[in-house]
């Protein structure tokens, strides 16, 4: 499966850019990069730009749509010269609100890749941190077959104690996913989930998430 390239560079002219937020998944195409199943995973690997931006109006087009001005505040991952998004989708964005967006290109317009109901919220003082997150994970996607699986591990770990809820939480599901516990833990990873475990201040609903994958890890 891979992710087919599109020649078209319209959409990064200066202006207003239109942005679908799909209600459904778009599964993309690889031929070097198998796909690891995972929200947050996936849509750091679909994506061709991910930015923070704060919501600067927002308009019902169906019942089930709206479409938003995105101020963009800061770009993530990949290039990009507006400085607002129109965006359209099925989630009603409220005014005043920042949002990581994880955006495809698809033609003259961009996409979330992100399921619908998957939001990940942004202060301002969340901003490096879900860029050390997006680029460390995108930098272990890239890794040969033989050793992504460990790379994408060693990425995930830390962002199970960043402040970020959403990022914590899809991590933890992320780092179950994309190993299944048939790859054995190093001695210092496992050390580190013990630590998480052991914190009274880690986050309740990944206790059990992290007790059930050091189970299966277990060798």
């Amino acid at each position: 499966m891979g992710r087919r390239s599109n020649p078209t560079r319209r959409w990064w002219k200066n202006g207003t850019v239109t942005v679908v937020l799909l209600a459904v998944w778009v599964p993309v195409a690889s031929a070097h990069i198998q796909v690891v199943h995972g929200r947050l995973v996936d849509a750091i690997q679909q994506s061709d730009l991910v930015l923070i931006g704060t919501i600067e109006d927002t308009k019902p087009l169906t019942t089930r749509s709206s479409e938003s001005t995105i101020v963009v505040d800061r770009v993530v991952l990949g290039h990009i010269t507006v400085s607002r998004l129109r965006v359209r989708g099925a989630n009603r964005l409220v005014p005043g609100q920042r949002h990581a967006l994880f955006l495809r290109r698809h033609g003259d317009t961009l996409h979330s890749v992100a399921p619908s109901g998957t939001l990940f919220p942004a202060s301002p003082q969340d901003d490096e941190t879900y860029r050390h997150a997006v680029e460390t994970i995108h930098q272990a996607l890239g890794a040969d077959a033989s050793t992504r699986i460990f790379a994408l591990r060693s990425a995930l770990i830390p962002v199970l104690s960043a402040p970020v809820s959403p990022l914590r939480y899809y991590a933890a599901l992320d780092l179950i996913s994309v190993d299944h516990g048939e790859h054995g833990l190093r001695a210092d990873e496992r050390a580190a989930l013990q630590r998480l475990l052991s914190d009274p201040s880690t986050d309740p609903t990944l206790r059990p998430l992290l007790a059930g994958y050091l189970a299966t890890t277990l060798r």
